[in-house]
Parts: C-alpha cells; sequence; structure tokens
C-alpha cells in the first residue's frame, strides 16, 4: 500500500480543522437565531402546542397534570404553567410573551 506523503497529511488536517470551526460557527449562529426569533414568536399569536415545540428546542420538559394543567420545567428546576383550552385557541398576548421571556431566560445554552 502506498502511503500519504506527509504534506497531504497536513493539508487534510488543516481542512477538517476548518470544517469543525465553520461547523461551531454555524450552530452559534443558529442558536443567536433562535433567540431573535424568541422577539417575534413574542408578537405572533401562537397555540399551546407552538409554545411547547419552542420550549423543548430550549432543552425544557412538559408536566401534565398539578393545579393549572400543564407546566412547563426548565432544565434548572424552575416550572411555568402553560394554559392549554383546547380548541385550537391561541394564547392571550401578554401570556405569550410572559412564557417566551420566561423561556429565554431559563434556556439551556448549546453550543
Amino acid at each position: 500500500m502506498s502511503e500519504i506523503p506527509m504534506e497531504a497529511k497536513i493539508l487534510i488536517n488543516n481542512f477538517l480543522a476548518e470544517q469543525k470551526e465553520q461547523e461551531a460557527k454555524k450552530a452559534q449562529e443558529k442558536k443567536q437565531t433562535s433567540l431573535n426569533e424568541a422577539g417575534f414568536l413574542a408578537r405572533k399569536p401562537l397555540k399551546p402546542k407552538e409554545v411547547i415545540r419552542y420550549a423543548r428546542e430550549f432543552g425544557f420538559s412538559v408536566a401534565e397534570g398539578g393545579r393549572h394543567g400543564t407546566h412547563l420545567i426548565a432544565p434548572n428546576g424552575f416550572e411555568c404553567p402553560l394554559p392549554v383550552h383546547g380548541g385550537g385557541k391561541t394564547l392571550a398576548n401578554g401570556t405569550q410573551r410572559s412564557i417566551i421571556n420566561f423561556i429565554q431566560q431559563n434556556a439551556v445554552c448549546r453550543g
């Protein structure tokens, strides 16, 4: 078997290092876009299922039951009640804004 020249190995390693840097940069940009998207989400009427989907992207879990029915549980243990009224209704503006702010403040840093 022929061996790969040392110069080629160096070039390959440099290329792989650049690829890792680009992937890390893209992941950071995606995270920032998600956080910026939250400002948009606070203005767009959302259904509870959409809020749950958004919260799970940031490491939240959802617990059923309890006094208010559904709770978003942050990775640090804090809870936020999520009103689920059924019938495909959207959340009230102030309630939605409050929940989105809670998600932003308690989000897991991915990066």
